[in-house]
């Protein structure tokens, strides 16, 4: 177990700190941002416990992708179940920008 933890960079048992920490280690050096981070949603499914984690990141298409792509493939948090992708106007800075809310399902241990 300790090698699969530490093959995934994964510190501690918490997948909501761990997911926490791998999305700003990223957005520090990639140019996109953490807009929402939510409470996890914990729910039993046919006998198995599973959590949800939503949250959205803004920036570059290509940078989000980027992330998408290491929490799928390179990463063990769990499985992307929903993507959304928002072309949204700040009508102040008269800017266009580019968000991505995910959902993460991760089945817990118990």
């Amino acid at each position: 177990v300790d090698s699969i933890l530490q093959n995934n960079n994964i510190k501690n048992l918490s997948s909501q700190n761990n997911l926490l920490s791998f999305l700003n280690q990223e957005a520090e050096k990639d140019a996109f941002i953490i807009a929402s981070f939510n409470k996890p949603h914990i729910y039993l499914d046919e006998n198995v416990m599973k959590s949800s984690f939503q949250f959205t990141l803004q920036g570059k298409f290509n940078e989000i992708e980027k992330i998408i792509y290491k929490l799928e493939q390179e990463l063990s948090f769990g499985k992307i179940v929903h993507l959304k992708y928002e072309k949204k106007r700040d009508y102040r800075k008269v800017k266009d920008y580019l968000q991505c809310f995910i959902v993460l399902e991760s089945v817990n241990s118990k």
